[in-house]
């Protein structure tokens, strides 16, 4: 071997896609430190030493030859031994998703068109974050749920909801990530950059809900969107959160019928109102003089799921 420790460091950091910034996150250094490392300017400390070895992908059994070679002593010859990165492996057939969507009650009525909207838009390359924005009860939970169910197979390392109601600072967002991931943090490296590198490889669906009160926060989610590849989010907000990864989808109120002579079986508000006046009694039916008063409910609401729902009730 004709290079030196840094060179090797320098090496494989590129073998794993790493820019020097980005291993520096993961390391919980400087982006001065990787530098001087890798020009051989500064040799390591050992526990920095062994959070190189980690991010390297340095084998269990092998971090202990890195470790002598990083503190110099032993040569740096003795590198020749670690195994270089190998070729992924096919993946394996997929199992349960091992994501957290939440089961409704009751199924989803309507909605169709903007299901396939917004699937669609999500398996985009170029889209990372999508904000469904709209007033409250307007049903962007209901629908970020339903789009996340749809896209489970795409997202082979899980689908994951996290609501965000009861959380009152931006700082506690980073630790409710990892608490629905079920990571435990360490020092020294910065509980992001432990996220980040958790997620480096994995393809991830992060349902956020309710970012309107959280819009600071939006910086931390374009930190791990940044030190990501595969990492998609799907967030609701009455806001938009106005980051540059952010694409925009406005939710709308449910379609309402024109006139008591539309084909009222079909329509989904006035199916949202039945269903409901249904679960509270059995006996309801839509009888033909309650169709211009059921109609005009819709309207006055503008096609609000949360409204007609209490309407019903």
């Amino acid at each position: 071997m004709d290079y030196s420790f840094g060179n090797w460091v320098k090496r494989r950091r590129k073998a794993l896609d790493l820019t020097q910034q980005g291993l520096a996150q993961l390391v919980g250094c400087s982006v001065a430190t990787i530098v001087k490392i890798e020009s051989d300017v500064r040799r390591p400390s050992r526990q920095m030493a062994e959070l190189l070895a980690r991010q390297l992908d340095i084998p269990a059994d092998q971090i202990p030859l890195f470790l002598k070679t990083a503190r110099q002593e032993k040569s740096t010859a003795a590198l020749d031994a670690i195994p270089p990165l190998s070729t992924p492996e096919p993946a394996p057939a997929p199992g349960p998703n091992p994501g957290n969507l939440p089961v409704s009650p009751t199924p989803l009525i309507g909605r169709e068109h903007e299901i396939r909207v917004i699937t669609k838009q999500l398996l985009e390359l170029p889209c990372r974050l999508l904000t469904l924005t709209g007033p409250g009860g307007i049903g962007k939970t209901r629908l970020a749920i339903e789009v996340g169910r749809q896209l489970e197979s795409h997202f082979t390392d899980g689908v994951y909801f996290i609501s965000l109601a009861g959380i009152g600072m931006t700082e506690s967002i980073i630790p409710a990530i990892a608490d629905t991931l079920g990571l435990t943090f360490s020092r020294p490296a910065a509980p992001i950059a432990q996220i980040a590198a958790h997620l480096r490889n994995k393809r991830i669906l992060f349902v956020l809900d309710n970012m309107e009160h959280l819009l600071e926060g939006g910086s931390l989610l374009s930190e791990i969107l940044q030190q990501t590849q595969n990492v998609k989010m799907l967030l609701t907000s009455r806001e938009q959160l106005r980051l540059q990864w952010e694409w925009l989808f406005e939710v709308q109120g449910l379609p309402i019928p024109e006139t008591v002579d539309s084909n009222l079986e079909s329509n989904s508000a006035i199916t949202l109102f039945v269903q409901r006046a249904r679960q509270i009694s059995q006996n309801f039916s839509l009888e033909k003089e309650d169709v211009a008063a059921l109609v005009r409910i819709c309207k006055l609401v503008d096609g609000l799921p949360l409204a007609i729902e209490l309407a019903a009730s």
